[in-house]
């Protein structure tokens, strides 16, 4: 059975970053210091769904001025298949009062296919905007990744303004002059 999502207690952290290894390439995740270093950060939360007593999926996601920016969310890879992450995921977007946005890569691959698949099917829409994932980790290479929404599709000038304020506050990268968002 598996309980409600509910904020990470700092003893999880442990669990949480052994699913984030799990289930995510090098090039798509920070170290697990610079990840644990993350937790100082107002902006950035982290819930979890247990299983058995254990974190069995959670979801990482920071709070920006107009929208949630999930930026990491995954599950057990032994849980996968059986409801978890529907379920996490409806049980986050049914708590949050803003729109939500989080990247998937292009629908190049079918395990792409089916990641955004899952999403619609959640309720996010696949936007036509996109950018490359700034380097998480020193002598890693930048990612091409495209947006999804809750709510509907963005608008361009939602686009641009979630791209700013994700760059400067998620990923650290300056902003360009005479951006109209922030």
């Amino acid at each position: 059975m598996y309980s409600i999502i509910r904020n990470m207690k700092k003893d999880e952290y442990s669990e949480v970053y052994q699913i984030l290894e799990d289930s995510f390439p090098a090039t798509e995740r920070r170290t697990r210091q610079a990840q644990q270093s993350l937790l100082n950060e107002p902006a950035y939360q982290i819930v979890v769904c247990e299983h058995e007593g254990r974190v069995g999926a959670f979801l990482a996601y920071w709070q920006l001025e107009d929208f949630l920016f999930i930026e990491h969310f995954a599950a057990n890879p032994k849980l996968r298949n059986h409801g978890l992450g529907g379920k996490i995921l409806q049980d986050f977007l049914q708590n949050s009062q803003q729109r939500t946005v989080l990247e998937v890569e292009p629908p190049e691959t079918e395990l792409a296919k089916r990641r955004i698949g899952f999403y619609i099917r959640n309720g996010f829409s696949l936007n036509r905007y996109g950018y490359k994932q700034p380097v998480l980790t020193e002598g890693q290479q930048t990612i091409p990744l495209l947006v999804m929404s809750s709510g509907g599709e963005l608008t361009l000038r939602e686009f641009q303004c979630f791209r700013d304020e994700v760059f400067q506050k998620v990923y650290h990268v300056g902003v360009k002059e005479g951006s109209l968002c922030l």
